[in-house]
């Protein structure tokens, strides 16, 4: 079974893609063009056959960076890493390292990115150096410190609500989001201190 990240399912309402995440790839060197069908808890076969460079092939396709598609699930891969399953242009699955995409909106709004509360704020990074991240881009990075949020007298706390604009390799090797909370601050947190709904 599909599993969101912190172990929340992420399905589509509709029956459609239109609710699930919408990503971009952006290192095409995190595609698992090969994996074998012992490595991941494949959600069909039909998928772990379509997922696959010998599948892609017969259409003249591979994935790279800028392909845009839509996260299908979150799977534990053999070795004990969380990947991506994709699915782009509503056709190809794409089995992806979660670095080698980031989130984005097919609307250019955040209407389809992943809602989250903030349940535990001691999860919240507030001072993350900048070399620590691959931030996204220089304002988001000053905007996503404390001594940003007090120029607002904000300060994220439990029960905040906002959207994943992306999840990023923290220097120590772990994944954390970042989420937009009020469609103003920027919030970089572990990925336990969130609930995805």
């Amino acid at each position: 079974m599909p599993i969101g990240i912190a172990g929340v399912e992420e399905t589509s309402n509709s029956g459609s893609n239109n609710n699930q995440q919408a990503i971009k790839i952006v290192n095409a060197g995190k595609i698992y063009s090969t994996l074998s069908e012992g490595c991941l808890d494949w959600p069909s076969n039909d998928i772990y056959e379509r997922a696959r460079n010998s599948e892609w092939k017969k259409y003249g396709y591979y994935p790279k960076a800028g392909d845009r598609g839509v996260i299908v699930g979150t799977f534990e891969h053999c070795s004990g890493y969380d990947i991506y399953l994709i699915k782009v242009n509503d056709k190809y699955y794409v089995p992806i390292g979660i670095a080698g995409v980031e989130e984005t909106s097919n609307s250019g709004s955040d209407n389809n990115l992943q809602k989250v509360k903030i349940t535990n704020a001691g999860s919240i990074y507030s001072t993350l150096p900048e070399s620590c991240l691959d931030w996204p881009s220089d304002d988001i990075y000053n905007k996503s410190r404390s001594s940003e949020w007090k120029k607002h007298d904000y300060y994220p706390e439990n029960g905040d609500r906002g959207v994943i604009i992306g999840t990023f390799e923290h220097c120590n090797g772990y994944d954390i989001y970042i989420i937009k909370v009020d469609d103003k601050y920027y919030v970089p947190i572990g990925k336990k201190g969130v609930y995805i709904y």
